[in-house]
């Protein structure tokens, strides 16, 4: 039987699950075409990596020779400028040709550059998003003689850079155009906490006062913000958000709208149903931190005919920020529904949940997020602001032990059960990261998962040995 050709345009973490799935099998062919010089990443910890920067070499998924072990062809440096429907090729920009019977979108998301004179369309270094190993590989060397870095942009990807640049340069000014930080995510309560927290890390905070121009010199850059405030830096991020990557699949004629490629419930173009898309370049209303490449990759494997995944998935983070003093959790469906604020301001502990015909579906968790996990298996069931609050805010010294329903890993919903049936079986902590995808997110569950390795270390059996020591490439 000829192998089905399944082509995958974008080299990100959607890829490298479809990797995971459809890869070794003898009933398809997997070709994964991307753009940057890296095999496939964990983009969700490049802002990690401006503090840490040993992290930069391990945010690989996996090897090239991992992906060549499993006959897929990983071709990097490649970028795709057309699709060609009628004959099925996807053309690239060396003017070769790729055949596909089916082709998947996973282009994922740009940063958004905002509308700031002298900023758009310039090459100055000095001047970037953070959106690629290469913008932070720029900017760590920029930071190394810095005096004055400048943040465009109070979400959540602003907030976190300005935290990770705090005190690795002489001075961070995070600017942002709305009256409060993370006003699209928070309440101002903790827009105000999350301020405080910067500012006593030595961040410069400017709101509601957006940059209007970038005048650029020899050897400095000056900021003018609304009113006609002059600010000296020697470089910018800009971090004013994304959006979907559809250019490709526009150019195609494909339906596409602000959300994205308009799919269907087995993620297929309704203008071609040999065209797929997923991730954040899909039109799908589950986008951010990666969290809808992963699902939607294994929802496509099994519409390919891979087995199911074999979890049950409950609700779990769609995003996720940490910074110094700073720990903020969005769940489930936080936007939908009314909303309910518990607050402990003597903890500076903040829930915003949302509820929608009596039923928990989602929320916002600040200052202390352990408990995510039972809140989101909480979600669903009928709503009690007392239980609820009990669940959240009980103290931190009765904290008990995790139970086989909470969430190890948040950000993939990879339940402690699933994580103590690995470590029973000799598992190690790379071996149940690669088969659960846990720390693939924010990477902040890998002191947990230690912890129950520690937990249940005399009860070990070596079934995983091996696969650990063939995994310790990687």
């Amino acid at each position: 039987m000829t192998p089905l050709r399944i082509v995958v345009i974008g080299g990100g973490m959607a890829a490298a699950r479809l990797a995971e799935r459809l890869g070794g099998r003898s009933d398809v062919s997997l070709t994964i075409l991307g753009e940057e010089r890296h095999v496939p990443y964990n983009r969700a910890l490049l802002i990690a990596a401006l503090c840490r920067p040993s992290l930069l070499s391990s945010l690989a998924l996996h090897t090239q020779r991992w992906f060549d072990s499993r006959n897929v062809d990983l071709r990097i440096g490649v970028r795709a400028v057309s699709i060609d429907r009628r004959r099925q090729n996807v053309v690239l920009h060396n003017g070769m040709q790729v055949p596909y019977d089916a082709l998947v979108l996973a282009t994922g998301a740009i940063p958004v550059v905002p509308l700031i004179s002298g900023a758009r369309g310039c090459r100055d270094y000095r001047i970037g998003t953070i959106w690629r190993i290469r913008d932070v590989q720029r900017l760590r060397a920029m930071v190394r003689h810095a005096r004055r870095i400048a943040v465009i942009g109070g979400g959540a990807l602003g907030v976190e850079v300005a935290a990770a640049l705090a005190g690795r340069c002489g001075q961070v000014a995070l600017i942002h155009d709305a009256p409060q930080l993370l006003n699209s995510l928070a309440n101002a309560a903790v827009s105000a906490a999350t301020a405080e927290q910067l500012r006593r890390h030595g961040v410069e905070i400017h709101l509601g006062r957006p940059v209007r121009e970038v005048r650029r010199r020899a050897n400095e850059l000056t900021l003018i913000v609304s009113g006609g405030t002059a600010i000296d830096v020697d470089g910018v991020v800009l971090a004013a958000g994304a959006r979907p990557a559809t250019r490709l699949a526009a150019a195609a004629k494909l339906e596409v709208d602000e959300a994205g490629v308009v799919v269907t419930d087995t993620f297929a173009s309704p203008d071609d149903p040999n065209i797929f898309a997923i991730g954040d370049c899909a039109a799908t209303g589950s986008r951010g931190q990666a969290l809808a490449a992963w699902r939607h990759a294994d929802a496509l494997a099994e519409v390919f005919g891979a087995a199911p995944g074999g979890r049950t998935y409950v609700p779990v983070a769609t995003l996720r920020v940490r910074a110094p003093g700073v720990d903020l959790l969005a769940v489930g469906r936080w936007q939908a529904g009314a909303s309910v604020l518990l607050d402990d301001a003597a903890r500076r502990t903040y829930a915003h949940l949302t509820v929608e015909e009596g039923r928990l579906v989602g929320g916002i968790l600040f200052g202390d997020t352990r408990r995510a996990g039972r809140l989101l298996h909480a979600a669903s069931r009928p709503w009690s602001a007392v239980s609820v609050s009990s669940l959240l805010f009980e103290s931190t010294a009765r904290m008990p032990a995790p139970r086989d329903d909470d969430l190890a890993c948040v950000c993939r919903g990879v339940p402690v059960g699933e994580v103590r049936r690995l470590i029973r079986a000799g598992c190690a902590v790379d071996e149940i990261c690669r088969q659960t995808g846990a720390a693939s997110g924010c990477g902040s569950c890998r002191t947990l998962l230690q912890a129950l390795i520690d937990e249940g270390a005399a009860d070990a059996e070596p079934a995983c040995r091996g696969v650990d020591a063939a995994q310790a490439h990687r």
